[in-house]
Order: structure tokens, then sequence, then C-alpha cells
């Protein structure tokens, strides 16, 4: 990462270099005027591009004169070095303040058949007019006497010297201050020909609206980051600190934020430059405490917020007052820039995430905020605020930093993500994921304890017979292999026909099926037909083959989670399961491989699609209403199956002729029914009944309901 950001260095600063040059450095030359003339006669404008108008211009304090005031009366004249402010200035023995008012003066020498000229002043204090050979050529506010009188605009001027083929030049320049803390000159003065002046203001306005552009899209960008991770505070404040950084870009340079009328005013663009200045401090250590917690306390930002806030109330005063806020400020400002490289310093000492590339954008910040403060405290001289270029080398190393850090968080979502997802799968193979989809929950983090609903569904319970005596035969992990091995098995039977294992229960499972009671029906033949298949893998590895019974009803269900809040289950609690469990136990007396209620018939589909038979009328323990139970007989085998079907209608007769009590031809019927197929149970069953009845009599309340406890 870090080698990335060093490879963009040398990139930013060509790209700064290249701005500069199109800027406002363009001359290479050290003339400088002497005693009020600037000689150029030896200057090659096309050669050597524009030269500032420095050095010493005559002075007139208090007086507004024009060429032709200077040029016909004997006057006093004094010399100013420019650029310069005048506070302080000693004038006939006294020091002068910021306000006040000035004419100043310059003569220039001009080579022969010089090309048509233009003059552009930056920002001056605080008002402006610049006449050439007494034609007014460009200014900036209303130059006055009085702070009634003036009016302040601080903005870049651009003015086109008349083509008059001149040898010299006569420079008058008008200033007046009432609304600054300091007067007079603050930058310098280009003079170049029309297209070198041109480009320089072109080039400075597309500069500063680049960058402007750059930090309010940087602005959006990490304010929209904000807006998916409200949690991360790092980027809100990312984002109002580009945010003030913008607001400086177009309030200071090309003052960008005058082309709109609302804001062409002093006393507005003003403000807003001070405000930057009040509050960037603040939001910057903010933001570094977010990256580094460890290194950096609360108690920084805080204090330079409570700085903040107190130096924002001197806005309400006027701008010749609360300018006097910056060289207050400025202390605690260097403060700052000791305390944010040592901060950053031990965080890349402790080795934290995005350390190194914040450092080297906290340096650039620093160091084009120096120069700038050094230049605004006139310690040198400069046209150039660098500033805005230490904002780019910041803004393209903090974007590239966050979006590191936004990535390895987003990351670390789909890690988390993931987890979540095995997570919830893990939980639904203790806890059904239809159990979480039919209480309307997203996931299992949202299962409360009791949740429920009630709807009807079809239960299925299926158990293996005789597994106590088969379990006797197995050591503890063979027992857990071969309950494991067959439940495999019967798992899909169910998912392929819509239905879910609600819960297995040693070797039983009890499922459900919320659609269609066709769907449980279709899943216990296929679970039929797949023992088949399982036992002849058995039986070629001398394992003794299992059968199941299944037993199926359909009624209303209460579906919901049971326990306490550290320890819950899901869990169906209803009539129709109980009845569905008997069912499933009454295979093993009737020795049926599928039974089912009468009520699950009514409510098939299509029930002549399946084989199936009434069985028997059984009395369920607790329940006044008695159980009619219909048997499935497509579970068999092929060959058992046609022996089912072949002795249908003989069976279903045989049970007609039982319930009326004509036990003698029913034992025939029976009789007949064995012979021919000796799987069926049922019949022998019924052949067992009828024998004992016709030699004992039944009772007098028989009904032909058989018991659900008989043998």
């Amino acid at each position: 990462m870090y080698f990335r950001i060093l490879i963009l260095i040398p990139i930013i600063l060509f790209f700064i270099n290249s701005c500069n040059f199109l800027h406002f450095d363009f001359t290479h030359s050290t003339v400088q005027a002497h005693k009020g003339i600037l000689d150029l006669r030896q200057w090659d404008f096309e050669k050597n591009g524009p030269v500032k108008l420095d050095g010493e211009w005559e002075f007139y304090w208090e007086k507004l004169y024009t060429l032709e005031d200077i040029t016909s009366i004997f006057l006093n004249k004094s010399y100013f070095t420019i650029p310069h402010s005048w506070n302080d200035t000693v004038v006939d023995g006294k020091s002068i303040d910021a306000e006040g008012y000035a004419t100043f003066r310059l003569r220039i020498l001009l080579p022969e058949n010089s090309p048509a000229l233009a003059i552009r002043s930056q920002q001056q204090a605080t008002a402006f007019q610049i006449s050439v050979n007494g034609s007014s050529t460009l200014g900036s506010g209303k130059i006055g006497r009085s702070e009634s009188e003036s009016i302040p605009h601080t903005v870049p001027a651009i003015g086109y010297v008349p083509d008059f083929k001149m040898q010299d030049m006569e420079v008058v320049m008008q200033v007046s201050n009432y609304h600054h803390r300091k007067g007079g000159l603050w930058h310098s003065i280009l003079l170049g020909n029309y297209h070198q002046i041109s480009e320089i203001e072109k080039s400075a306005r597309e500069t500063d609206s680049f960058l402007a552009g750059l930090l309010l899209f940087i602005f959006l960008y990490h304010l929209g980051f904000y807006q998916l991770r409200k949690n991360d505070k790092s980027s809100i404040l990312f984002s109002l600190f580009f945010l003030i950084l913008f607001l400086r870009i177009i309030t200071t340079g090309e003052k960008l934020i005058t082309n709109y009328p609302i804001f062409n005013n002093f006393q507005v663009y003003i403000r807003f430059e001070y405000l930057v200045f009040f509050w960037a401090p603040a939001l910057a250590i903010q933001f570094l405490h977010y990256l580094f917690p460890k290194e950096i306390r609360r108690i920084y930002f805080l204090s330079y917020y409570v700085i903040g806030v107190l130096a924002s109330f001197s806005l309400f005063l006027k701008p010749k007052y609360f300018t006097y806020a910056f060289p207050i400020l400025q202390p605690f400002l260097l403060i700052a820039f000791i305390l944010m490289p040592y901060f950053i310093i031990r965080a890349v000492i402790n080795k934290r995430d995005y350390a190194i590339s914040m450092l080297v954008s906290t340096i650039a910040i620093i160091l084009t905020n120096m120069h700038d403060l050094l230049s605004l405290n006139e310690i040198i001289h400069s046209n150039m605020f660098l500033i805005p270029y230490g904002i780019v080398i910041m803004a393209i190393t903090q974007s590239y930093t966050l979006l590191l850090k936004f990535s390895s968080a987003f990351k670390r979502i789909e890690e988390l993500s993931g987890d979540l997802k095995r997570t919830n799968f893990a939980y639904a193979r203790f806890v059904p994921y239809e159990l979480i989809l039919y209480l309307k929950k997203e996931s299992i983090l949202e299962v409360q304890l009791g949740n429920q609903i009630q709807r009807e569904m079809t239960i299925l319970f299926s158990d293996i017979r005789s597994f106590t005596q088969l379990s006797e035969t197995m050591t503890p992990e063979e027992n857990f292999n071969f309950l494991n091995a067959y439940l495999k098995r019967m798992n899909p039977c169910v998912q392929y026909h819509r239905g879910f294992i609600d819960k297995y229960i040693g070797d039983g499972l009890m499922a459900l099926f919320p659609l269609s009671p066709d769907n449980a029906i279709e899943s216990a033949i296929e679970m039929q037909k797949e023992i088949r298949n399982y036992n002849k893998n058995r039986i070629e590895k001398n394992y003794k083959p299992i059968e199941i019974g299944i037993g199926i009803h359909t009624g209303m269900i209460m579906l919901g989670t049971i326990g306490t809040e550290d320890r819950m289950e899901g869990t169906v609690i209803s009539d129709a399961v109980n009845l569905a469990s008997r069912i499933e136990g009454l295979t093993k007396i009737y020795g049926a491989s599928i039974l089912m209620s009468i009520e699950t018939l009514f409510s098939l589909e299509d029930a002549d699609k399946y084989l199936y038979r009434i069985l028997d009328r059984v009395k369920v323990k607790g329940k006044e209403k008695n159980l009619t139970v219909v048997e499935i007989l497509d579970g068999h085998s092929e060959a058992v199956f046609d022996l089912f079907k072949a002795t249908k209608t003989q069976f279903e007769m045989g049970v007609s002729l039982y319930l009326t009590q004509d036990f003698h031809e029913a034992i025939s019927c029976f009789t007949e029914i064995v012979s021919i197929n000796p799987y069926d149970k049922a019949a022998e069953l019924y052949l067992k009944r009828c024998t004992y009845y016709e030699k004992h009599g039944v009772p007098l309340d028989w009904e032909g309901v058989s018991s659900f406890d008989e043998k």
C-alpha cells in the first residue's frame, strides 16, 4: 500500500509544479523597482514572460492622487516597498495603522516595440484602483476616504493596457482599507503581454476550480460512505474536513465563491474564510483520534472545538475586528502542527494501520500551511498559496487510505456475512430453516422464545421396527453410524417432496408437509423404496435388513419455540401430532408399511391414484371419537404390491362381514386372502379376531372398534 502512495507523490509534485508554472511565478528575473522606477528596457516579454512589479513605489499617504495630480505639482513623496502591508509604516514621523488610504505610483521603462500589455493583481486590502497613463485599467471594490465611502472587495482583477506604442508607462494605484486588520498591497502585481496574462488568469481559475471540484467530490463521496456505515465516525469527519477545505479554496485565491451573486459580498465570503480557519484543526485532530485512538486522546480535539466555538462568536463582529482572531489563534495552530505529526509518528512506531500514509499527507499539509502563514505574516514574500497543493496530496493519500479502510471493513463484512451464513447453516442442522421461515424471521438470530404460528399441516412419523433388539447387537459407535446412514437416506425423500424434518426421535423422525398431504404420501412411498435399496446393501455386507413403519395424519398444529431464554428449541404442539404418532404405532400391530388417517385420505387431491384400503376403526386412548385408519399399499415391492392389489376387494368384503358379525363367512374370506398373500398381516389379525369372536361371542356393546393397545 505505502509503495503505491510513494509512487503517487512524484506525480502529485509534477502536477503542482505544472500548476505553479501556469499560475503566478512566471518570472525568473530579479528586477526590482528603485525609487519609483522599474527599468524593463532589457526585458523580453515573449522570452522571459511576465514580470512582477515589485520594489519601491512612490507612496502618498492619505492622498488619492491621479497621474495628473502627481505630475502637475511638486509633492513631498516617500517610497514604499511592494508587496507589503502598510501597518506600522512611518510617515512624517508617525506610525500608521491598518485603516486609511494611499496612492502609489510606479514609472516603468519599456523595451522598444513592446507588445500589447496587460496587468493582473491579486486581492489587495481591501479596495484598489489601478490606472495606466491616466486611464483606469483595473480594480476591485470602491476606494474611499472613510469606512462609509469605501466598499471592500478583495478579488483578483485583470486589465489590458491601451496600445500606445509607448516607451514608458505610468502606473498609479489607489488603495483604501477600513475592513481588515492589515492594509496595503498584500501581493505582487504582474505585467505581461496580453496572451500571458490571460493564460495566468485562466490557469488560476481552472486550478482552483479543479481543486474545489476535487474537494467537493471527496466530501460527497465520504458522506455517502457515512450513510452506509454510520457507526464509523471517521468517514463523516473526513468528509466535513474536506468541506472545510472546499470552503477555503472558494473563498481564497481566485475567490470562486464570488461567481454567485449571493456570495459576491466581502462581508459574506470573508466570514466563510475565517470559519474554515477556526474549525479545520479540531476536525483534523478528531479524525486522527478515530484513526489512532490509543495515540490521541479526546481532550486534544475537544480543546480545539472549544477554541473554534469561542473564535466563531467573533464572526458576529465587523471584519476589521474578527480578523484579529487570526494572529491570536496562530500559536494554537502552531501547537496543532507540532502535535499532529508527533501523534502520527507514535502511530507509525506502534505500527498502526494507515499511519505512514497519514504522516505523508500531514507533512504536506503542515509544510504548505507554514509557507502560507509565513507569507501572510510577510516573513517571506510569495504570490503563491501552497495549501491547495498540500490538500491535493492529502486528498489522494487519505482517500486512498479510507478506501483501504472501507475495503477492509467490507471484506470483514463479507467474512462476517459468510460466517453468518455458515452459522445459519449450522443452526439449520439443529433447527429447521423452514421453522424460521414459517415464523417469518430472516435468520435464527431473530427467533425469540414464544414465537409461534398455527396452520394446517400433514405430519409424518416413521420408526424402525425392532430397533431395540437390533441396537443390542451393535457397539455405541456402530449404533450411531447405522442411524446416521439410515437418516441420511430418509432426509432427501422428505425434502424432495417439499417437507422438512422437524426432529429426530432416536431411531424415528417426525416430518411436516405444509403444502399438500399428497407430498407426505409420496414421501412415505419414496422412503419405503429407499429402505429396500438400503437393505440390498446391508444384505451384501451381511447385515440384517430393516423395516420401517410410517404413520400420517393431517390437522391443525401450533409451530413455535419453547424452553428458556438461554436454551430453547422449535417444537410442534398439537393433538394432530399425537394422532400421527399413534398411527405410526399401529403399523406394528397391522404389519403395515404406511398408514394414514381418514382425514388425510379426504384431503388428498386425487386419492384414486394410490392403492389404499380402509383398514380399521380404532379406539384411541384419551379420545372419544374413533380413528379410522387407511393403509397405503404403494410402498411395497412390485411383487408384493400385486398380491395386495389382487386381494384388495376380497379384504374389504371380509372387513364388511366382520363388522356385521358374520364371522363364519369372514373367516373363509380372510383364510383365502392369507393363502394368496402371506405378507398380509392385517388379514391374519382379522382372521384371529373372527375365530375368537365366533367361538366366544362379542360383548353386548361391541361395534367392531379395535382397542389401540390390543395385542
